[in-house]
């Protein structure tokens, strides 16, 4: 696992963007019907969700250069931050499902660009406990840790714990510019 040294700003950076989700994962259901939204409209919200994933994964290119992906992890970073920003706003339906396809365009996103990062830096033969690390850092880490934030900040408001879940997303930001840095300077 030598590729541990080279890869880990990126799987600390990955376990902040996932981590970010946290307080969606747990509380954007209880938020939804608070806000008045009934189980039809909640359930159409998820169901549109699996459906535009669906046609990101599609669409979306597989393979970007390591110098894009970097950059497009940064892409998805801001989106998250903004996402997460207004999203205790989003009172509205069209609100809610334009915030929502933005969330799962920029999980997605995440997810092939964090994959095609990986196939770029980590010899074949290391790939596998590579794409394993994946989940289990960005999904399993980040996840845990920032769920374990959102539920202490639950009881003072959706605001205050979306903004640390965007903050959550920012902290990745510098580890990000440090890999556009380095792939730009080991670039042919």
């Amino acid at each position: 696992m030598a590729y541990l040294s080279r890869t880990a700003p990126f799987y600390l950076a990955i376990a902040l963007l996932f981590g970010s989700h946290g307080a969606h994962y747990i509380y954007a259901i209880a938020l939804w019907r608070e806000a008045g939204f009934g189980s039809e409209k909640i359930y159409g919200v998820l169901a549109w969700s699996v459906f535009v994933e669906i046609i990101f994964f599609i669409i979306l290119p597989k393979s970007f250069t390591d110098h894009r992906a970097a950059r497009l992890l940064a892409l998805c970073v801001v989106a998250a931050m903004v996402r997460w920003l207004l999203w205790p706003f989003a009172t509205g339906w069209a609100a809610l499902l334009a915030l929502h396809s933005l969330h799962v365009f920029t999980f997605a996103l995440t997810h092939l660009t964090s994959i095609a990062f990986l196939r770029r830096r980590v010899p074949e033969e290391q790939i596998g406990s590579a794409l394993a690390l994946l989940p289990a850092i960005g999904i399993g880490v980040g996840m845990a840790s920032s769920k374990w934030i959102a539920a202490q900040l639950y009881d003072q408001g959706p605001i205050l714990m979306f903004a640390a879940m965007a903050g959550f997303a920012a902290l990745a930001l510098p580890l990000l510019y440090a890999l556009t840095h380095l792939t730009s300077q080991h670039s042919p």
